[in-house]
């Protein structure tokens, strides 16, 4: 039986890998700090929040994953940073360009990182930018009529469509939250790296496993993070944005090595610097 990192050690090199290569942590801050709907909730929230989050590493991890943001009531977010519909429509374009840009770099000199220890950001953003693309786009053919029925007053009878819209997208996270790591990793179109995260997450114990304590991970993490980031207003916003950054790019590192380790046609990668144990 092949000997597997525990999920701990996985986070331990992932952390270990983040620290000796900052600089990539301004992806998630850069990122952080678009999401201005968070921030402005936040900013406004007059109480006290507690909650808890669940997530995948299906993007570029950032403090967001982690914090139970106040809102009042069902309203459908398409992305764009400070703009709201209908002027958020038009601003979709220009909005998935900037963050697949800023996914392709950031995927691929993780890869780089983890098998030459060096990187070319600007490379990796010319390689990959357009199926990153058209991986952040799938979900605006959904959200985008959504968003349209919430303006023309349907807001009462979203509910339920909105419990529907979650339940389905969780599915779809967890089937294919390797998509991006593997684009990268096999240096491959989106559709057939989405056909082979979907074999990984019906066919491999490994892949559920990682899911589930990372979904863990998330969750006990969001506890404690919910409570400083929002109780604190923008003091909180600051230091989590700041704070989760570093630990960001440690779960994203974490997440390519897992992927690498389970799936054969990945590079294989130089061995963990802690000593590895039954997975």
């Amino acid at each position: 039986m092949s000997l597997m990192p525990s999920f701990l050690q996985r986070l331990e090199d992932g952390w270990h890998v983040a620290v000796r290569h900052l600089p990539l942590a301004v992806i998630p801050l850069v990122v952080a700090l678009f999401d201005t709907d968070k921030i402005r909730a936040i900013a406004a929230f007059d109480g006290t929040q507690f909650g808890f989050r669940l997530g995948l590493p299906t993007e570029i991890v950032d403090v967001w994953q982690f914090v139970s943001v106040p809102n009042d009531g069902v309203h459908v977010e398409l992305g764009t940073p400070g703009v709201e519909p209908p002027l958020a429509f038009a601003l979709v374009p220009v909005w998935v360009a900037v963050k697949a840009g800023l996914m392709a770099g950031y995927f691929g000199s993780i890869r780089d990182v983890l098998g030459l220890g060096t990187y070319d950001f600007a490379a990796n953003v010319r390689s990959y930018v357009v199926p990153f693309a058209v991986y952040l786009l799938a979900p605006y053919v959904v959200l985008v009529p959504v968003a349209a029925v919430v303006l023309r007053g349907g807001t009462s009878a979203m509910v339920p469509l909105v419990i529907v819209l979650l339940l389905v997208f969780t599915v779809l996270a967890y089937l294919l939250w390797a998509t991006p790591y593997l684009v990268v990793l096999r240096d491959t179109g989106l559709l057939a790296a989405a056909k082979r995260s979907y074999a990984l997450a019906t066919g491999d114990a490994r892949y559920v496993r990682f899911s589930l304590y990372f979904a863990v991970l998330v969750l006990v993490t969001s506890a404690v993070a919910t409570g400083v980031v929002v109780n604190l207003g923008l003091a909180g916003v600051v230091i989590g944005v700041v704070g989760f950054a570093p630990f960001g790019l440690a779960c994203n590192v974490m997440a390519m090595r897992f992927v690498a380790d389970v799936d054969p046609q990945s590079p294989s990668f130089d061995p963990f610097e802690v000593a590895e144990s039954p997975g």
